[in-house]
């Protein structure tokens, strides 16, 4: 399978809780980084996830928010603390690229104001912000 979708992080599915509507995937990589992926029941049916499940979490760098100083209660439930990397910057926007606490990485397309605004640099901690219903999920076929 190939996607544009730039961030791709192999995951186990550590818990799924299910609503008649849709179901909440905890998702652990190899290096210990905790995300969360909301998916619809039908997605969940199809796939047939369960706990133990190896699966491909994605999602674009687009959805990835960037916050420095940050410890404002919000609804996102990814909350993923992290180093920048690197940031390059473009005339409009910038890529920057986050090592996760447990050394994941992941990419950020932010605008190249708003690099200048926070003064995003490299070796900068700093907090990517994912929705859980901007996480997609792949499970590899058997």
């Amino acid at each position: 399978m190939m996607i544009s979708a730039r961030n791709q992080i192999d995951a186990d599915i550590v818990a799924v809780r299910r609503d008649g509507v849709s179901a909440l995937l905890e998702l652990k990589t190899a290096q210990g980084t905790l995300m969360f992926a909301s998916i619809t029941g039908n997605a969940s049916d199809t796939l047939c996830v369960k706990e133990g499940d190896r699966v491909i979490a994605f999602f674009k760098d687009s959805h990835v928010l960037v916050a420095t100083g940050w410890a404002i209660p919000i609804s996102a439930r990814n909350r993923l603390e992290g180093t920048i990397e690197t940031v390059h910057r473009g005339v409009v926007n910038a890529e920057v690229r986050i090592r996760l606490g447990g050394g994941d990485r992941i990419s950020a397309t932010v605008t190249d104001d708003a690099v200048s605004n926070l003064e995003l640099q490299s070796g900068m901690p700093v907090v990517a912000i994912i929705k859980a219903s901007d996480m997609m999920i792949a499970k590899p076929a058997k």
